[in-house]
């Protein structure tokens, strides 16, 4: 975990800008950061009575601060601020100290950044703040405490991706349970930019226990996206049959077609999901429906050549 947020830490923080730095201003900096890294205060007195500049940064914009909250080290965090690290400092990337904190799981340097003065708001180049951030890491602790500390559930970033969807796209469930358990009035359903809600990230994620608690708590299992598709569409085109049984249970509608006129049992008929079409069939499915082009879900069978679907829709059972 701790190389894979170092890496993510790059990627987000570290969007490289080359500006002119002196060779002796650099060494100092790195002499500077690299103490901060390991806590060795004795060497950040040493470095900074040489050269008093605690915002000394490398050419991605990391300072001393940054590093010391990468690693969790706060007694290092506290010597910096008392003299005069900014708190708020930004990477090229647009990270912060907090940022460099709760991405690593440390709940007591999140807590002192903020005491100090850290803003939860502030976002990276790509839209994300640290809610965002730790939420798709799977961080659930540092995730409360940002939001006890007033971070924005609602908040997207330049997708239009909130931290729910985030987690629900890892498929972090306790992350999941505690945004809806901490957030007052979270939007369940609040959608990306094209449409995409949470509850069809849980089903193309195939995360069950994401999509049953997300129903148990009100998700509404009918909302579409631009193209007119409901997460039980995309559970029957993908013949995820458990699924689509927690839909419906929650009142997924069977007949909704999208933009092209399909409805759930023409696409899992067009893509010979034999289980997914014999259970909206026993659910009541309408097989007379056309799409756009006048098909029904028959004819998409025949079409493709799914003798076992086509059994199923010709049975006069159902």
């Amino acid at each position: 975990m701790k190389s894979l947020n170092l890496i993510l830490s790059l990627l987000l923080c570290s969007q490289v800008i080359f500006s002119p730095v002196h060779a002796n201003d650099e060494e100092h900096g790195k002499v500077l950061r690299d103490a901060a890294s390991v806590g060795d205060n004795e060497a950040i007195r040493s470095a900074l009575a040489s050269h008093p500049d605690t915002e000394a940064a490398n050419r991605f914009g990391i300072t001393a601060l940054m590093r010391a909250a990468e690693s969790g080290n706060a007694n290092t965090i506290a010597l910096l601020l008392s003299l005069g690290a900014d708190v708020n400092a930004r990477t090229k990337g647009g990270c912060t100290a907090l940022t460099f904190a709760a991405e690593n799981g440390f709940p007591a340097v999140t807590a002192m950044l903020v005491e100090m003065g850290a803003h939860v708001h502030v976002r990276t180049r790509s839209g994300w703040d640290a809610l965002m951030i730790s939420s798709r890491l799977g961080l659930d602790v540092i995730v409360a405490q940002l939001l006890s500390f007033g971070a924005d559930p609602s908040a997207v970033d330049r997708n239009g991706e909130t931290a729910l969807i985030g987690a629900v796209k890892k498929g972090h469930i306790k992350v999941v349970e505690t945004l809806q358990r901490f957030s007052k009035g979270l939007d369940l359903d609040q959608a990306q930019k094209h449409g995409v809600t949470p509850l069809m990230y849980a089903v193309e994620g195939d995360h069950i226990g994401i999509l049953q608690f997300l129903l148990e708590k009100g998700a509404n299992p009918n909302q579409i996206d631009q193209l007119g598709s409901t997460p039980l569409h995309l559970a029957a085109q993908a013949g995820q049959v458990q699924m689509q049984k927690l839909l419906i249970e929650h009142k997924a509608k069977l007949g909704l077609q999208d933009e092209d006129g399909m409805s759930p049992l023409m696409l899992a008929s067009a893509q010979g999901q034999v289980a997914s079409v014999n259970l909206l069939l026993e659910k009541g499915a309408n097989k007379t429906l056309k799409n756009t082009a006048g098909k029904t879900a028959l004819e998409l069978a025949e079409a493709a050549g799914h003798q076992d679907v086509l059994k199923l829709l010709t049975d006069v059972t159902h």
